[in-house]
C-alpha cells in the first residue's frame, strides 16, 4: 500500500485456534514421503515455482513425492506443466479437503512458496502439527513464523527462485536429523493471536474511530 494509506492501517491478525489429533512422522521410515504444500492455486501461492523446484530433486530424492492440496483457478496450468515435466507420478494436485490435520499428520515436510501472505496459517499449522517448513525470506507472512535453522528455513531471495528453492529441499529431504530437530522445535518466538487479544483490539480500533470528529 501507499504510504498515505499505510500510515491510516491499523493490523489485527485472525484469532488462531488450532487442535490435533498427533504429530506427523517426518522419519516415515521405510515407506514413501511427502512433501507438502497447501493452499489456494492462485498465482499468488507460486505453486509453479515449487514445481519446477522439485523437478530438479526428483532424482537426488527418489523416495519423496509433492502433495499440493487446494483448489483455484491455477490448476490447469499447473496440471499441464506437472506432465510436461514428466512429473505425473510425483506430484498430486488432490484438491480441497474436508480433513486437512489428515494432510499435516501424513507429511514428512512442508513448504510454502508462497510470494506474500497475510497471516501464514497454514504454515502455522504445519508447524504445530511437528513438521519442519520451507519458505523464502522475502515473504511477509512467512518469514515472521518460520525462524531460520529453528522450526525449518528460510530460502535466500535470489534471481533463480527455482534453483535455490531446490538446493534447501535436497538438504531438508535428504537430512532426517534436521527433521527431527526442527519439527520438535515448534513455533519459538512467534505468538499465537489468542482470541481475546484480537477482540480487544478491534474494541479498540472501533472505540477510535467512532471518537474521530467527522
Amino acid at each position: 500500500y501507499a504510504g498515505f494509506i499505510r500510515i491510516k492501517m491499523s493490523i489485527i491478525l485472525n484469532p488462531v485456534s488450532i487442535k490435533f489429533r498427533k504429530k506427523a512422522d517426518v522419519l516415515a521410515s521405510g515407506k514413501r514421503k511427502l512433501l507438502l504444500a497447501v493452499g489456494s492455486l492462485r498465482k499468488q501461492k507460486n505453486f509453479l515455482t515449487l514445481i519446477e523446484a522439485f523437478r530438479k530433486v526428483v532424482d537426488s530424492c527418489p523416495e519423496w513425492d509433492l502433495r499440493i492440496v487446494g483448489e483455484g483457478e491455477e490448476r490447469e496450468a499447473l496440471t499441464r506443466r506437472i506432465s510436461e515435466l514428466g512429473l505425473g507420478g510425483r506430484v498430486v494436485l488432490p484438491g480441497a479437503t474436508n480433513d486437512i490435520r489428515a494432510e499435516y499428520e501424513n507429511a514428512q515436510l512442508y513448504v510454502n512458496a508462497s510470494l506474500y501472505e497475510s497471516q501464514g496459517l497454514t504454515t502455522v499449522e504445519a508447524i504445530v502439527h511437528g513438521l519442519p517448513a520451507i519458505g523464502f525470506e522475502d515473504c511477509p507472512g512467512t518469514n515472521e513464523i518460520i525462524q531460520n535453522n529453528f522450526n525449518g528455513i528460510l530460502v535466500p531471495a535470489n534471481i533463480d527462485t527455482v534453483s535455490t528453492l531446490a538446493v534447501e529441499l535436497i538438504r531438508m529431504m535428504g537430512g532426517d536429523k534436521l527433521r527431527v530437530r526442527m519439527g520438535k522445535a515448534g513455533l519459538g518466538k512467534y505468538v499465537i493471536p489468542a482470541p481475546e487479544v484480537v477482540i480487544q483490539k478491534w474494541i479498540t480500533l472501533l472505540k477510535s474511530i467512532s471518537a474521530a470528529p467527522n
